[in-house]
């Protein structure tokens, strides 16, 4: 749970910071979406259960981050092919790691 957690491509959560070194056009598209997929589930979860959804604090701190990260002092490098390939193992691996529901609270 800590591990997806951590790598939601959102602000500056590490999964937040391999978007942004892939492209910061990329980092600000994928918050978004992933915002808006979050936001989904936690709608979803409110009406399936009539209950506190289990991500609702979860989005409201990934919604104060949104899209922001700091710039750096040198943005004009690019990755190499290893370093895009270890972003998508990132990917794959909160992919792996995410649980739509983490809690059952009764």
């Amino acid at each position: 749970l800590v591990t997806s957690l951590n790598l939601f491509p959102v602000g500056q959560m590490d999964g937040g910071h391999a978007a942004y070194a892939v492209s910061r056009q990329f980092h600000r598209v994928v918050s978004w979406i992933t915002l808006s997929g979050l936001g989904c589930l936690v709608i979803v979860e409110a009406v399936r259960s009539a209950g506190v959804p289990p991500y609702l604090v979860w989005f409201g701190i990934l919604l104060w981050m949104r899209d922001r990260h700091p710039r750096l002092i040198d943005e004009t490098g690019t990755l190499g092919a290893a370093r895009l390939v270890l972003a998508g193992v990132l990917l794959g691996i909160f992919v792996l790691s995410v649980m739509l529901s983490p809690i059952e609270l009764r």
